[in-house]
């Protein structure tokens, strides 16, 4: 074996073979002996290059992988993963059509093909899991005969297939198959299965880097006590909207929010008691949006809403239902049940043509004059009183 894998020794072998001659026979006298090589000489000739054709072909096999591989290993969601298998496969096996099928709610569900209407389609098939505990991906050489197929009249009619391979694993602590179909029966063959197996524990590797990539950007982007979005992620995506509201001249209004007499909550009842009244407040706060509005975490126990297309009286609408909503709900955590107010700032753009930092800067305004007037309540820049004495907020 190391011989044949040993390009020096393919090459010594050849000039061996091409100089061997017998030199125990005499030669004629006066006549020139022809070089009549022996016939193993050519069986040996004819097996290297057999062996040298098998070699070229590991070689761009090979090569072909690396490449696959790498695209995989570069992959940052599940689309690019998908197209990277589909690429990387193409150029290794032949196949006429592929599936990717993930459990969603326990359910098998095609989310990539080859053929568009099978995307969202349920794969019936009651003892799959016996396919991801194989390992090693199935040959089926006559798909009409298994009972992968047998149920899946969709998928067969799509997909056509004379033979195919399964392939099952575990990512993301959920089962995934992979099926490649070739419209001819006994259209693999065993190389065909062993280079998706080769490339299985990649493929199951790219989607779990997939996974960690958006659980990182999760983290990065969500604050993690009340599970909205923290500081940075609240501007970001409000300078988004503005910018696209600015485009038709549409209004935006912002809230501040800000807990009243936090500290008293936090000193009489302990910090997790307070955990619990900030996300109650978060959860009430987005229970009065709709889908497009942005709810931010600034820090602390103070918060930040974008309302999309919003003018000043919209927008303080919206304050007073958030307001109302805390007001009349009680914290009951840890034994204890109290009450909570909270007190809002108003600033509005009329064509968002503001800066969301011009804007934040504006309700903070407006939201210090709410708490030196009373607290729990909502005020917009143009009703808030000035100057205000300052005091505990």
């Amino acid at each position: 074996g190391r011989f044949w894998h040993n390009r020096n020794a393919h090459a010594n072998l050849m000039v061996s073979l091409l100089l061997f001659e017998d030199f125990h026979t005499p030669s004629p006298a006066g006549k020139k002996v022809e070089f009549s090589p022996p016939a193993f000489q050519n069986d040996l000739a004819l097996g290297y290059q057999i062996v040298k054709a098998q070699l070229d072909e590991v070689y761009r096999i090979n090569a072909l992988l690396r490449v696959g591989l790498a695209k995989l290993a570069q992959a940052r969601s599940r689309a690019e993963v998908y197209k990277a298998v589909g690429d990387s496969l193409i150029e290794v096996i032949d196949f006429n059509g592929f599936a990717v099928l993930r459990q969603i709610e326990g359910i098998m569900v095609c989310t990539a093909s080859s053929a568009k209407q099978l995307i969202g389609a349920t794969w019936r098939d009651e003892d799959h899991e016996v396919l991801y505990a194989t390992q090693k991906p199935t040959l089926l050489g006559d798909a009409h005969k298994s009972r992968f197929w047998g149920n899946n009249s969709q998928f067969f009619q799509a997909l056509h297939p004379g033979s195919a391979i399964h392939l099952g694993f575990h990512a993301e602590n959920a089962p995934v198959h992979i099926v490649l179909t070739h419209d001819a029966v006994n259209g693999f063959d065993l190389a065909d299965r062993d280079i998706l197996y080769v490339m299985s524990p990649y493929i199951r590797q790219a989607f779990e880097n997939v996974a960690y990539m958006r659980e990182m950007e999760r983290l990065a982007t969500i604050d993690s006590l009340t599970g909205i979005s923290n500081r940075g992620h609240f501007l970001e995506l409000a300078t988004l909207e503005l910018a696209r509201s600015k485009r038709f001249g549409h209004p935006s209004g912002v809230l501040m929010i800000d807990a009243d007499h936090f500290k008293q909550i936090n000193d009489r009842y302990g910090h997790n008691a307070g955990d619990a009244a900030l996300r109650q407040l978060a959860a009430k706060v987005r229970g009065e949006l709709r889908e497009v509005d942005i709810l931010g975490r600034l820090g602390g126990e103070e918060f930040a809403v974008l309302v999309i297309e919003a003018d000043r009286a919209k927008t303080v609408q919206v304050g007073e239902r958030i307001r109302a909503a805390i007001e009349s709900t009680p914290i009951v955590r840890y034994g204890y049940s109290f009450w909570m107010t909270v007190s809002i700032g108003i600033a509005v753009s009329s064509t968002s043509t503001a800066g969301i930092e011009t804007l934040l800067t504006e309700a903070d305004r407006a939201l210090y004059a709410a708490k030196s007037t009373g607290r729990n309540r909502v005020l917009s820049i143009s009703n808030a009183p000035m100057p205000w004495t300052s005091g505990e907020l």
